[in-house]
């Protein structure tokens, strides 16, 4: 650590350019988007699980994430949880 180091945090405070904060912004729709869909996403998972809507074609709901997502239950289940937050 360097000698004028004291371990804190520095904050900035310098100004974007016009070009930084058209940036920042399309950034910031893109997220908004993500977390949007993220959330869909989570609530769709949370039907398909509670009301057993998989059962026509898997025989779990590991089963149907895994060959219809390609994704694990553990991670079907994270996405489920993040939903309701």
């Amino acid at each position: 650590m360097p000698a004028h180091d004291n371990g804190s945090i520095q904050l900035y405070q310098a100004s974007l350019t016009t070009r930084e904060q058209r940036e920042l912004g399309r950034a910031e729709r893109t997220i908004a988007r993500g977390l949007n869909s993220f959330l869909e996403v989570g609530l769709a998972l949370k039907a398909i699980r509670d009301q057993r809507l998989y059962r026509q074609q898997y025989d779990t709901f590991e089963e149907y994430c895994i060959r219809r997502w390609d994704f694990s239950r553990i991670r079907a289940y994270q996405i489920c949880a993040a939903s309701e937050v």
